[in-house]
């Protein structure tokens, strides 16, 4: 997918929360609390709840686009 801020290539993954910790990963299944593998971002802290969601990751400008009907990357 491309971005539709700078028109570079985003990276397909997930958004993730532990309750705690909203993280984009391209790893649904990893570790949320764990130390973020290279790539993950962390988007915030101390959340109350959010299910797993399909997003895509723009790192060139920092931005992340959330699909809510998607399942899958």
């Amino acid at each position: 997918m491309l971005c539709p801020y700078c028109h570079k290539e985003m990276e397909a993954g997930y958004l993730v929360t532990d309750g705690h910790y909203l993280t984009w990963t391209k790893d649904p299944y990893g570790s949320v609390r764990a130390k973020e593998k290279d790539g993950d971002v962390r988007i915030s802290v101390n959340l109350l709840r959010c299910t797993d969601a399909v997003a895509h990751c723009c790192k060139e400008c920092g931005k992340i686009i959330v699909d809510y009907s998607a399942k899958e990357a």
